[in-house]
């Protein structure tokens, strides 16, 4: 399965994704998986950064070439009530969302 399809999966079961990124080992609630100039995002809030949970709760953008071999985790999520995946920003670009 390629990572765009593992992060669609995650965004449809409510689940986390694991992956490194920048050298660190993250745990990501994706929000929504989408294109922009032709390369793939995720947007997603981080819950652990090299397994120190997350001090705040914040959407991240993250390019999908950086998210390296990413795997579902078991953990599930509850998407952010504040995130809108109908923007103007996502407009005709949304692969998956939440």
């Amino acid at each position: 399965m390629n990572p765009q399809d593992i992060v669609a999966q995650a965004i449809a079961e409510r689940k986390c994704v694991r992956a490194p990124y920048n050298g660190d080992l993250l745990i990501i609630a994706p929000h929504v998986l989408y294109t922009h100039h032709d390369a793939y995002f995720v947007d997603g809030v981080v819950l652990s950064r090299n397994g120190v949970a997350a001090r705040q709760t914040k959407m991240g953008v993250f390019k999908m070439t950086g998210l390296k071999n990413p795997a579902l985790d078991e953990q599930a999520f509850t998407p952010l009530r504040k995130f809108h995946p109908y923007g103007a920003e996502f407009k005709g670009t949304v692969v998956a969302s939440v």
